[in-house]
């Protein structure tokens, strides 16, 4: 079951507040939530000083276990200092780079090697698909025909 850590919906007309919760990426916004993790209110409908009221070692909970934050609701974490653990690993390269030091690179992944040589070979078929284009524009051959010819030069 994926799931989502959104905003849930509540108040009367023009006087919103929302419920950070953990849902079911499938269920409807204002649906059944599994968890409320805390409560946004940007308007001050609660009467609440603080717009942001969250229950970080849930968040955290949930961020450890593969939810995902919506945009929004990833913005209010930022604020509230809760950093995804996707992005924790980039705060000591931060600091080394401030401080004047480089971090030590890591090895490529071989993932990424393959994926580099797929996108290499993609572009080169592109551009000979491109040259094919062209030449058969030269010899006014119709675009139909210049598919064909292009899918010759290929094989």
């Amino acid at each position: 079951m994926a799931v989502r850590i959104r905003l849930q919906r509540h108040g009367r007309r023009n006087r919103p507040f929302y419920r950070i919760v953990a849902a079911d990426a499938r269920a409807p916004r204002d649906g059944r939530a599994i968890e409320t993790l805390g409560i946004y209110d940007p308007v001050g409908t609660t009467g609440s000083r603080d717009p942001v009221r969250i229950d970080a070692a849930r968040v955290n909970y949930w961020l450890g276990v593969g939810a995902q934050p919506t945009h929004t609701v990833a913005i209010l974490l930022k604020k509230q200092g809760i950093v995804p653990p996707w992005k924790r690993g980039s705060a000591p390269r931060r600091a080394a780079a401030a401080a004047g030091g480089s971090p030590t690179p890591a090895a490529p992944a071989p993932e990424a090697a393959a994926r580099k040589a797929a996108a290499v070979a993609a572009k080169a078929d592109k551009q000979a698909a491109a040259a094919a284009r062209q030449k058969a524009a030269e010899l006014g051959l119709g675009t139909k025909k210049a598919k064909r010819e292009a899918k010759k030069a290929r094989s």
